[in-house]
């Protein structure tokens, strides 16, 4: 009896141990971006430092030149794509999306045309569970911009497996003209750059 009372002391001191222990900093493994409103070169992302206090890290994606305007280029769609793969320690969990994703930046949208934002989260081990944020936004809408993508249908984000793993994440924003003929020809704002920001909160298992 004494002998399973301190085994059971020992377990639950080593578990105490894990939990006490600082969160690892989750890694950018690669990311990958497309499309007409997102030029090469003008993409960086960040996973700032674990919280000690509430083990969350923001990630944040900064597009330095983010065109969301539209005829720049005698186009009716303007269009950028960013996919991530983020690798999370084992004997560690990632929950991703459950306060949605903060969108921000400048934009010149004229009053036939629909900006669509969507942010996708989902991990590897299991792909087919996703958390998904939407927002449509019509124009006319120029300047600054600042706008919340919440989790569709009410979900609470996505949680990863305790055996670590790899974070899956797509950003995708468009902007569609109504009609091409009805298009105006603008020319982006000299203040380009956007950020897409979500926390991840880090928990040991």
């Amino acid at each position: 009896m004494r002998f399973l009372i301190a085994l059971l002391s020992l377990s639950s001191a080593v578990s105490a141990l894990g939990q006490d222990d600082p969160a690892p900093q989750p890694k950018i493994a690669n990311i990958t971006y497309w499309g007409s409103a997102c030029p090469e070169g003008g993409l960086d992302a960040v996973i700032g430092p674990v919280n000690a206090t509430t083990n969350i890290a923001p990630l944040t994606f900064t597009l330095a030149n983010f065109l969301p305007a539209l005829g720049s280029f005698g186009s009716s769609l303007r269009m950028c794509n960013i996919v991530s793969h983020v690798i999370i320690d084992k004997g560690w969990k990632v929950m991703v999306n459950a306060r949605g994703t903060n969108a921000q930046g400048n934009t010149d949208l004229p009053g036939n045309a629909t900006m669509f934002l969507r942010s996708t989260y989902s991990f590897s081990e299991k792909a087919e569970i996703q958390s998904i944020g939407m927002l449509d936004v019509e124009g006319p809408l120029t300047g600054q911009f600042t706008r919340r993508l919440t989790p569709v249908d009410g979900d609470q984000g996505v949680v990863g497996p305790c055996t670590g793993g790899e974070l899956v994440m797509e950003f995708q924003a468009r902007a569609v003209a109504d009609s091409i003929s009805k298009m105006l020809r603008r020319r982006a704002p000299n203040e380009t750059t956007w950020t897409l920001t979500t926390d991840m909160d880090v928990s040991w298992c």
